[in-house]
């Protein structure tokens, strides 16, 4: 497992950002970053003020952090277990949950600031 280790903490962020660039090639993804887009213009349309702007953004990053988790989460159930096979069943849908989790705290948060 050490071949996997990084050297030093630039290393570490070069990876990082081939992790954003390779979730960005993600449909569902893409799908929310257009509906970041939609968003930010109604946020602005509404002339959010700093606090409102603050939830926005930790709202869209929570969608988008537990996005990235569920796409690791079906990549390694994929590989180690390419059958059907109930837990790896379960372990995807528990990440997709979690994701439908923070859609739905991010359309409320939206919804109440838009309102």
């Amino acid at each position: 497992m050490k071949k996997y280790k990084t050297k030093n903490f630039f290393e570490s962020i070069k990876y990082a950002f081939i992790g954003i660039y390779k979730i960005c090639k993600e449909r569902n993804f893409r799908i929310y970053f257009g509906i970041t887009i939609i968003f930010i213009i109604l946020n602005i349309l509404n002339k959010s003020n700093k606090i409102e702007w603050v939830i926005f953004i930790i709202v869209c990053l929570l969608v988008y952090v537990t996005e990235t988790i569920n796409t690791a989460i079906e990549n390694i159930v994929d590989k180690l277990e390419p059958k059907e096979n109930i837990y790896a069943k379960n372990a995807k849908d528990f990440g997709a949950a979690t994701v439908l989790f923070c859609g739905i705290a991010f359309f409320i948060c939206e919804g109440i600031i838009l309102l």
